[in-house]
């Protein structure tokens, strides 16, 4: 038996309700050349059951059942048994462009690609909307490295969905360890490896919010720790692969804004102990002050992040978890702390 172009593989935990989209618009490739593998990560709801049902009435599409570990586990377990070329990765509430496998082939053949990747569409429950990127040709990685600012800020390299990846350059598992950020590293180590990349400007991915099996993640100290294990982590394999100053800024500023994010979520928590958050606090002030754009930063983000930057950094703890716990930051005192 002939061994399909492409392997897609989509992990599947509780989607029922989304699941059957996202194997449909897979059936409606206009390029036919692929296998289908469906990875149940020990789904509570029927998503098994509707999984088999389309396997049963077609042969491209093959059913792997596992215990519960995670999306990264649930991937991992995919690629271990595609036979395909090349992988592509769809998340089980989201769908593709009819077109997608066969733009992908187009490039890989006309450039002789090791990665291609694409634009996507945000998909509420009433539009789609266009993912607005101003970014140029990008036919090298030195093309990423000049634009990666932009490229990251629109989530292009963040994502492992979206792209084609050579199976046999996949040398690098997603970090089952990690809640956040497993993508991300995925893509850079996957990028060491690669010599050549192409981007495809139009938006043949669409990425669902606001469905029922869309992921959240919640606040906390374990949402901390991991920002720190996947920035350091970043941050070193981009050294490998960019110049220094193609990419620090940009990863500095989003890691400030997620740590501002995960501390204010802890500070409003009733299920940390007051001494723990202090902990917490200092840690994360500590992280943030020493980062070389944090100036930068501060200056280019929301100014409620900036406001309460400055509140821990002057140690101000107690007048930050009030205000975190109480009716909210009143914009003009915001403003008003942050300029003293």
């Amino acid at each position: 038996m002939l061994k399909p172009t492409f392997s897609i593989i989509i992990p599947v935990y509780n989607a029922q309700n989304t699941i059957s989209r996202s194997i449909e618009s897979v059936l409606l490739q206009e390029m036919q050349d692929f296998e289908l593998i469906l990875v149940n990560d020990g789904s509570s709801d029927n998503s098994l059951q509707v999984c088999k049902k389309y396997a049963k009435d077609n042969q491209k599409i093959r059913v792997i059942d596992k215990k519960n570990g995670g999306v990264s586990s649930a991937r991992n377990e995919g690629i271990n048994n595609a036979n395909g070329e090349y992988v592509v990765f769809l998340d089980s509430d989201d769908t593709i462009s009819p077109k997608l496998l066969k733009l992908f082939y187009k490039v890989i053949e006309e450039q002789h690609t090791d990665l291609v990747f694409c634009n996507f569409a945000i998909v509420t429950n009433t539009q789609s909307i266009p993912n607005m990127v101003d970014v140029k040709e990008v036919s090298s990685k030195k093309d990423i490295s000049s634009q990666f600012e932009k490229l990251y800020n629109a989530n292009l390299l963040n994502c492992c969905w979206g792209k084609c990846y050579k199976r046999k350059l996949i040398n690098y598992q997603f970090d089952s360890k990690l809640q956040l950020g497993e993508d991300f590293l995925f893509v850079l180590n996957y990028l060491e490896n690669a010599e050549t990349v192409y981007y495809i400007n139009q938006e043949l991915y669409n990425y669902y919010v606001l469905s029922e099996n869309t992921l959240s993640y919640a606040g906390g100290i374990k949402r901390l720790k991991n920002l720190y294990a996947v920035y350091g982590e970043s941050i070193n394999v981009l050294k490998k692969i960019f110049t220094v100053d193609s990419f620090q800024y940009a990863v500095e500023r989003k890691f400030c804004i997620n740590v501002l994010d995960s501390i204010e979520r802890i500070a409003k928590s009733g299920n940390v102990e007051k001494a723990e958050k202090m902990r917490v606090f200092d840690q994360a002030i500590d992280s943030l002050k020493h980062l070389e754009y944090i100036e930068k930063a501060l200056e280019n983000i929301d100014g409620k992040f900036k406001a309460e930057y400055k509140l821990l950094e002057q140690g101000k703890y107690n007048i930050y978890i009030i205000l975190c716990k109480g009716i909210g930051l009143a914009h003009s005192f915001k403003v008003k702390i942050a300029n003293r």
